[in-house]
């Protein structure tokens, strides 16, 4: 660490931006990320390259109540000002991000596609995948829908709970915004989360019956 952080304070020249996606795994997982890293990188950003580094972090919380729940007492977590809340792309957005693909999808196909991604990101570019594969060996049928919803299942669950979760603690969530979101699957997968006494019906809308469940499915990777 020593030798990074003297090799960055002589050599980082020029605006450089450095990602960290997942913290909050970081945080919990990697214990030699420990106080000493984090405050050395806060040095390093602050005082020794005259402003030519910033960090992007993506997390399910604030930097500053994940390192508080992570035990960490570092400054570099206060260093974040701007904050922004991630959902699903919108309508212009998501047939922005599918008409990218090498060879044009039909309309039908385009929509089959929105309506069972729900616009997220990572499903749409899973569906998309298998639709692109599917036309670049020939197949003009609808064979490929099954696949696609194979390979987004595991993340189904993880994504209906994100939906559920996102306006944060006690929010309940309209039928019409669910309905946006998770389109034709909505009864079944409300159904189940009922059944399972995850979530409950509240004033045309649904949300947890327990905060602390809502805060375990908030968590990355569970």
């Amino acid at each position: 660490m020593d030798r990074f952080l003297e090799a960055a304070a002589n050599h980082l020249g020029s605006p450089t931006i450095v990602l960290l996606d997942e913290v909050g795994v970081a945080l919990q997982r990697y214990h030699e990320l420990d106080n000493a890293f984090w405050e050395g990188l806060r040095a390093l950003a602050t005082t020794q390259v005259r402003g030519n580094l910033a960090f992007v972090l993506a997390a399910h919380e604030s930097p500053i109540q994940l390192a508080h729940d992570c035990g960490h007492s570092s400054p570099f977590f206060n260093i974040f000002g701007y904050t922004a809340a991630l959902g699903p792309l919108n309508d212009a957005e998501a047939r922005a991000l599918i008409a990218d693909a090498p060879i044009a999808f039909s309309e039908a196909d385009v929509d089959w596609i929105l309506t069972r991604s729900g616009r997220w990101p990572i499903l749409l570019n899973i569906l998309c995948r298998e639709r692109l594969v599917a036309l670049e060996d020939g197949e003009i049928g609808e064979e490929w829908h099954a696949e696609g919803l194979r390979q987004i299942e595991p993340f189904r669950y993880r994504w209906s709970y994100g939906v559920l979760d996102y306006n944060g603690e006690g929010a309940i969530v309209a039928r019409d915004d669910l309905t946006r979101d998770l389109g034709d699957d909505l009864d079944r997968i409300l159904n189940l989360l009922i059944r399972r006494e995850l979530i409950e019906p509240a004033e045309g809308g649904y949300h947890f019956q327990v905060e602390l469940i809502r805060r375990w499915f908030a968590q990355p990777n569970k």
